[in-house]
């Protein structure tokens, strides 16, 4: 989401006024670049042309940084899904578990590996306090062993209820 830089010509080095040396941007982001000194230091500054070709290269908005700052605050969640039989596993991470987990029972994505093994039963999930957290414990539950995921959602649920119903009535994610 965020403007990231182009292609960086020597070593990243800090200069004098806290900007990066050694990063090339396209004429737009120049231009922009130019225009905010302008404006920092009380010059006219002159109209930036927009285009589509450089419509990827620009600076945030207002709602952008907002948006992305709530979803990065506002935590995530692991959760795991299984078939009927309970003989498929599933382990993802989002930051809201009640829409993924309808995304999930709906088979809104078709081709995707909940929809091919029907995995529409959520049987496990554990909030974490941002998503970075939420993903890195993804991870290690993804590298355990099928036992391992057992015994995860046994800890919690050891009928293997399907605990979609509580998440709608907690209002959770």
């Amino acid at each position: 989401m965020f403007h990231v830089e182009h292609e960086v010509t020597s070593p990243v080095a800090r200069n004098d006024d806290g900007g990066v040396d050694g990063v090339r941007h396209c004429e737009d982001c120049e231009e922009r670049s130019r225009t905010k000194q302008s404006e920092l230091l009380g010059e006219v500054a002159s109209p930036v042309a927009r285009n589509d070709a450089s419509s990827a290269c620009r600076p945030p908005r207002n709602d952008e940084i907002v948006n992305e700052l709530y979803i990065m605050n506002k935590g995530g969640y692991v959760y795991i899904m299984t078939n009927r039989a309970g003989t498929v596993l599933y382990t993802g991470v989002t930051s809201t578990i009640a829409n993924r987990v309808c995304e999930h029972r709906t088979k809104a994505h078709p081709d995707g590996f909940t929809a091919r093994y029907n995995c529409t039963k959520l049987v496990y999930y554990k909030k974490f306090a941002t998503i970075e957290e939420a993903i890195a414990e993804e991870k290690r539950i993804k590298g355990g062993s099928r036992q391992r995921k057992i015994d995860l959602i046994q800890s919690i649920n050891p009928a293997w209820q399907d605990l979609f119903a509580e998440v709608q009535r907690l209002g959770v994610g």
